[in-house]
């Protein structure tokens, strides 16, 4: 009997020492407003870190889908990320963040859609963004990473897109004018057909 209740007593304590560091539920430290800060970089070890992203633009084409690379270049593998895509310096969401390669996404009270990896350590991962509406202007993807152990090299980044110009005269915003515009604002005019979307009406 004594045997069983060490048994139990030493398995709870293995549990919750493996909750206590598991920080692939970390959720909500992507550095954005209104999140818990950059945990996911800088609750343990130093700045330095080489994690690296590609794929966010510098201008954004409104509804269309990015796919966006976590890599680093160099040291230890990532051990764990959080990032969020946000309009300007606001806490509002910006487009819409879907998993992909090692990655999942999170919904807290502090973050929502946000992403990172669905378990620790690993050297790429992705995710899909797909763009927010016409007339959201300036977003800015917020990142914040761990590289190794919890004594590893942090990474924290933001990365600013400016919304894409629409070009004059594409009344129904399908990226070039021609014959189709006319006929869409034709329809708007003359068989209240949808109204223009185009920034320069």
């Amino acid at each position: 009997m004594r045997r069983l209740v060490l048994t139990a007593v030493a398995g709870m304590i293995l549990v919750l020492v493996s909750l206590a560091f598991a920080h692939s539920s970390l959720e909500g430290y992507s550095g954005a407003p209104g999140t818990n800060g950059t945990c996911a970089a800088n609750c343990h070890g130093s700045p330095g870190g080489t994690i690296q992203v590609t794929g966010f633009p510098a201008e954004y084409e409104p509804g269309q889908t990015y796919t966006i690379n976590i890599t680093h270049d160099g040291g230890d593998l990532i051990r764990q990320f959080n990032a969020s895509c946000r309009v300007g310096a606001g806490s509002e969401n910006a487009g819409m963040i879907a998993a992909g390669t090692n990655t999942e996404t999170y919904n807290n009270l502090k973050e929502s859609n946000g992403v990172h990896f669905s378990s620790d350590n690993h050297s790429l991962g992705s995710f899909d963004w797909t763009a927010p509406a016409l007339g959201t202007g300036e977003v800015r993807l917020y990142l914040a990473g761990l590289q190794g152990g919890y004594n590893g090299l942090n990474s924290a980044m933001i990365l600013t897109s400016a919304e894409q110009a629409q070009a004059c005269g594409d009344t129904n915003c399908d990226g070039s004018i021609n014959i189709g515009d006319a006929v869409y604002l034709i329809n708007y005019i003359f068989k209240s057909g949808p109204a223009p979307c185009s920034a320069c009406q």
